[in-house]
């Protein structure tokens, strides 16, 4: 799952005081440029607070003041006696919308008004509604306590924009109480009156909301700290406020108090509930709907806006905390089943606070503890293992009196390294933590767990579905091995490393040679440490390694980091490599193939211990990791009394079943080992198709991200001609182009990969650039060419399609039927076939091709069929490989009339032709003179589901209807036919084999095609490809569009 932190660790944590030493020489625009940042990040901390003072201390501009000053009123701090002058003065030298904030801080604070707005109309009406607002505020507020008090004898209903009132029927309820107080735009969307109700007595809104002002109100409030005068459209309440609606702002102590406990700005909701809470005295009377369901996975954020996203500048677990407290106190909140369930971590770590998906890893809220954040309510405090920073959260839960749980990465942790790689999976420890040997540890309570059948069983399944997946820790890396070389600093010396002085491979090495792995780590590995172990351990492990086994060579595993010179290893890799049992592998490759050939596999702490014991092998231990003490390693060191011998499905299952945790990567929720493990493997698979270099000709610059995401696992080198490229290249080209010139040695049999669309490719057209959710990518031939065999074909052919793979055809073809997903899924409207249509004309005697496509009808009978002929981009590379007699959309459908002049024939245009992103076929516009009607944006599935028949040339449309159970009749030799489901008119002679139609599901859409997620950017299944493209169908923008295809007309090819 790619996900990067849109905030990185350098702009600090919210709730710190200090700042770094570097802001003090830190270039001024820099500072600048990270204040805010902080600020629109919601971080509203003494940290920023400070950061802002420094700039204008050592800037002295009037902007860095004016930003100074208006920070420290966002913290709820008003303009103080020293600074007035300071920004009077200032006030001369900024202009525009500066020197008016800079006019409404001196006015607030008891300066004379300044402000500058011109003479027009527009103008003089803001000053009148401000000045007003500005001289009524107090009268009005103590107006509005009153009229408060007076209705919510009542009820007060605050009502937020949760989506978790949809489907509600709560509608007329609401509209019950004294007072109904609604926010920004709350009608529109999924929102319904049955529902949510129509009445609004108070509305709140932001200063740079720009919606109308809704019919009824009797009191417009502007959320923030008293921002009336920030708001950005003062004319929209001109109606409203001649018509006697008051504009109130909330009061500065109200929010100042709710910032420093939140360290952020509060939500509106939030803002004000507590004012409300202020007025009112009690909760007794206030009831808030609609809140609490801003993380909900199955309900939209905003019922107005499904595909709203919660604001990212609000502390939203510290406000559901905050909510939760207020309801203990009597509040009549109506949170979410989730917000009330779910415990709540806090954590010392900003970095761990932003972690993606760890609040679902959890099944908790994680919030950042800041020095003034409220702790009530916590489950615990947070720490990342044994790390220094671990240190911090300990201390901070010992004076609270709360628990430390520890979290760390699971054994099972991603594809990559590194941030653009979060963790998808972690273990929790409210013990220890697994790798220290030196304390108790949750994981070993769980090992110590009595074995049941149930248990046995899915542990000893694990181990074989590991096996099979061909996983590890991390996935990242190739099984294909370099040739074996000894990182050595010394060129002279290792000029000739004795493993490789013959040019042999490391896989030759482990596919030849009888060896046992011996594993290094990085210096400082907490694990080390942690396990009992040091530096002496791994030398001892070398040293036993050797003797223990004196007909085996020792494949010495060195950590990447190491031979990349960022880390130390433990080995001093010349003296190593100058014995001659000893082989130094330092390339980061996958790990499985080496452990999957060793004879045993020695370890200090490595997980690659654990990894040996899943796949069968002897592992020798020198430390004591979690594995060992067991009586399922060799250990150098006495086990601690607490760990006894138990079977090794007891380890298993306690290890990835019960002390592990996982995330789906294409969901965001919880989900077993088992389907991480699937996920895992698919990406393995899928990274290990290709060599580790390809090269890649004549791709546009929009499609090369694209290139290199669908080979991941491969190095693209993108090149203009084949002749850039090194000899024996394997070459990447689009559909059927020529390679020319030829680099040597390349042949079209195994040189080359042509890449296509893919059958379910995604919400929108190619030629409008929507980047596709799958490709085809053929080592023989590309699946349209019928003039040679590609994978397709042969996969048809020679394949074997096992019990289990056709059950899941089956099901992904009624998937696609019932929800009418289509290569493309575009058209909008509908088309029903017509109840009476009349005959045509007696035309010229039918052509040759009638008598096979009539399919038995009898001319003059009565008109009961309708036929389908999809058109096509009569330039496209199918109809050139794959149409071998008629090749344009106007013969195809004169031979269709010809040949069925009895049924009521349509035609439809190709999506591209339609969008005037191609050239319309030869005489084409004449369609409508040999069809009965010419349909356009109608989608295709609606389509199908009305006709009998498709007559197609080549066209996808003619295996959409394969599925959909209706005739295909084919003109040309597409991949769908020959193999027994169409009338073929001109049958392809290789194809002699009859297939099912879920055999043909099975090669088409489940084996051949490569599927793509629009969610995590890795591959995935074509289960999952429809699900998306059903969501991307819902969440398509006309206006991205729109813009799409004007891009794409600049790249279109005729």
């Amino acid at each position: 799952m790619t996900i990067t932190n849109p905030k990185a660790n350098w702009l600090g944590w919210r709730g710190q005081n200090s700042l770094p030493r570097w802001t003090r020489w830190a270039p001024l625009a820099v500072l600048a440029w990270i204040a805010r940042r902080r600020r629109a990040a919601g971080w509203y901390d003494q940290r920023t607070l400070r950061l802002y003072q420094r700039i204008w201390a050592r800037g002295r501009s009037p902007q860095s003041l004016l930003g100074y000053l208006m920070f420290r009123r966002d913290l709820g701090r008003p303009l103080v006696q020293r600074h007035r002058p300071l920004l009077a003065q200032a006030s001369e030298q900024l202009a525009g919308s500066q020197q008016r904030m800079a006019f409404d801080l001196l006015t607030e604070a008891g300066y004379p008004p300044g402000e500058r707005f011109g003479n027009s109309p527009a103008c003089e009406i803001k000053c009148e509604i401000k000045s007003r607002v500005r001289l009524m505020q107090g009268e009005w507020r103590e107006q509005f306590a009153r009229w408060l008090l007076d209705r919510s004898a009542d009820g007060l209903c605050v009502l937020g924009n949760g989506g978790s009132l949809i489907g509600s029927g709560l509608g007329s309820e609401i509209d019950g109480h004294g007072v109904v107080v609604r926010f920004n735009q709350f009608n529109g969307g999924s929102s319904r009156a049955v529902d949510i109700g129509a009445r609004v007595d108070v509305w709140v809104t932001a200063p740079g909301f720009s919606g109308p002002v809704p019919q009824g109100v009797q009191w417009v409030v502007v959320s923030g700290p008293e921002m009336a005068f920030r708001l950005q459209d003062w004319r929209r309440f001109e109606a409203s406020w001649q018509d006697g609606t008051r504009l109130l702002t909330v009061p500065l102590q109200t929010w100042s108090e709710l910032v420093s406990a939140l360290q952020a700005p509060p939500s509106a909701g939030l803002l004000f509930l507590a004012w409300a809470k202020s007025l009112l005295g009690s909760w007794s009377s206030v009831r808030g709907m609609g809140f609490g369901s801003t993380a909900s996975g199955s309900l939209p954020y905003h019922h107005a806006n499904g595909r709203r996203p919660a604001g990212s500048r609000h502390n939203w677990p510290a406000e559901r905390m905050l909510l939760r407290t207020w309801q203990q106190q009597g509040l009549n909140v109506e949170l979410s089943a989730e917000a009330l369930t779910t415990a709540v971590f806090g954590t010392t770590s900003r970095a761990m606070a932003r972690l993606p998906g760890l609040p679902a890893l959890l099944d908790a809220e994680v919030t950042f503890l800041g020095l003034t954040t409220r702790r009530q309510g916590l489950s615990g405090v947070l720490a990342w293992g044994r790390k220094p920073s671990a240190a911090k959260a300990e201390k901070v839960a010992k004076g609270l009196g709360m628990p430390v749980v520890r979290v760390e990465d699971g054994f099972l942790r991603s594809v990559g390294l590194g941030k653009s790689d979060p963790p998808l999976s972690i273990v929790v420890d409210d013990l220890g933590i697994y790798y220290d040997a030196s304390n108790p540890s949750r994981l070993e309570e769980l090992v110590a767990t009595a074995l049941t059948d149930g248990r046995q069983v899915r542990a000893q399944a694990l181990m074989a579905r590991w096996r099979a997946a061909r996983v590890s820790k991390y996935n990242h890396a190739r099984e294909s091995l370099p040739p074996l070389q000894a990182p050595i600093q010394d060129r002279d010396v290792a000029s000739t490393p004795p493993c490789s002085g013959s040019g042999a491979s490391a896989a030759h090495f482990v596919g030849a040679r009888r060896y046992v792995l011996a594993v290094d780590q990085t210096v400082g590995d907490a694990s080390i440490r942690y396990g009992l172990a040091d530096a002496s351990s791994f030398h001892a492990m070398l040293a036993a390694a050797l003797a223990e086994n004196p007909d085996c060579q020792v494949l010495l595993k060195v950590h990447p980091e190491v031979a990349a010179g960022t880390k130390l290893g433990h080995f001093d890799l010349v003296a190593s490599a100058r014995d001659p049992r000893v082989c130094v592998l330092a390339q980061d490759v996958h790990p499985v193939m080496l452990v999957e050939k060793a004879e045993a596999v020695y370890v200090v702490t490595s997980q690659l211990g654990f990894e040996g014991l899943l796949w069968g092998k002897r592992v020798r231990s020198f430390g004591m990791p979690f594995y060992a003490g067991w009586g399922l390693t060799v250990d150098d060191l006495e086990a601690p009394s607490r760990r006894q011998p138990v079977p090794l499905e007891s380890l298993v299952h306690a290890t990835l079943v019960d002390y592990a945790r996982y995330i789906d990567p294409e969901t965001g929720q919880r989900c077993e080992v088992e389907r991480l493990l699937d996920w895992m493997g698919l990406q393995r698979r899928m990274r290990e198709r290709f060599p580790p270099e390809i090269g890649a000709i004549g791709f546009s610059g929009w499609k090369k991200p694209i290139v290199r995401d669908f080979f991941q696992g491969s190095r693209v080198r993108f090149a203009g001609t084949a002749d850039a490229l090194p000899e024996q290249a394997v070459v990447a080209i689009w559909g059927r182009k020529a390679l020319l010139p030829a680099p040597p040695l390349v042949t079209e049999k195994t040189g080359i990969v042509r890449i296509e669309d893919g059958f379910l490719r995604s919400v929108g057209l190619g030629a409008d650039l929507v980047r596709p959710l799958s490709w085809v990518m053929d080592g023989r031939g590309i699946y349209y060419d019928a003039t040679r065999p590609s994978d397709l074909e042969v996969l048809l052919q020679t394949g074997s399609f096992e019990a289990e793979l056709l059950a899941r055809a089956q099901l992904l073809r009624k998937r696609l039927v019932s929800t009418g997903v289509t290569k493309y899924n575009v058209g909008g409207g509908g088309w029903c076939r017509p109840a009476q249509t009349r005959r045509h004309a007696p035309l010229p005697q039918a052509s040759a091709y009638s008598a096979a496509a009539r399919g038995g009808s009898s001319a003059g009978s009565p008109l009961t069929r309708v036929i389908l002929v999809p058109g096509q981009v009569e330039s496209d590379a199918s109809l050139a490989y794959g149409a071998p007699g008629i090749r344009r959309n106007r013969d195809l459908l004169r031979a269709v009339r010809l040949a069925s002049p009895d049924t009521y024939v349509i035609y439809k245009p190709h999506p591209d032709v339609a969008a005037g992103l191609r050239r319309q076929g030869e005489e084409e516009e004449d369609a409508a003179r040999w069809c009965d009607e010419v349909v356009v944006d109608v989608a295709m599935s609606d389509l199908l589901n009305e006709v009998d028949e498709v007559h197609s040339l080549t066209s996808l449309t003619g295996f959409e209807a394969l599925l959909r159970g209706k005739k295909v009749v084919c003109y040309g030799q597409p991949f769908y036919a020959g193999w027994g489901l169409t009338v073929d008119l001109m049958p392809p002679l290789r194809r002699t084999r009859t297939l099912t139609l879920d055999q043909l599901v099975a090669g088409v859409l489940i084996m051949y095609p490569t599927y793509l997620s629009r969610q995590t950017g890795r591959f995935t299944t074509p289960e999952r490809a429809v699900e998306e493209l059903l969501t991307w169908r819902q969440e398509r923008s006309i206006f991205l569009n729109i813009w799409r295809r004007m891009i794409g007309r600049l790249f279109r090819k005729d």
